[in-house]
């Protein structure tokens, strides 16, 4: 298994790992990384302020979605609510 440090490295626009798992919707993967990692990776966003939280909104994916949102702390009000819209217009809402 990859050393937690390793799941901290970001691509050139800032992408980790979780968030290419988040954008294709694997959870079984995202899992791995989440439990692997010494801190909350899920928070870190990349270089547009997106969350691997909000990608897995924003492209509809619901298991995705449901799993991060458990492991997701200190999101802001502004990043709540950017959340709350993406699945929203992703009908995943409800």
């Amino acid at each position: 298994m990859a050393r937690s440090h390793n799941l901290d490295l970001r691509n050139l626009i800032g992408n980790t790992a979780l968030c290419f798992a988040a954008a294709s919707g694997t959870v079984a993967i995202a899992r791995v990384m989440v439990e692997a990692h010494e801190g909350n990776l899920p928070m870190i966003s990349n270089n547009q302020g997106l969350t691997p939280l909000l990608m897995a909104a924003i492209l509809g994916h619901r298991d995705m979605v449901d799993y991060l949102l458990d492991c997701t702390t200190g999101l802001s009000d502004t990043e709540l609510v950017s959340i709350l819209l993406s699945i929203i217009n992703t009908d995943l809402y409800g």
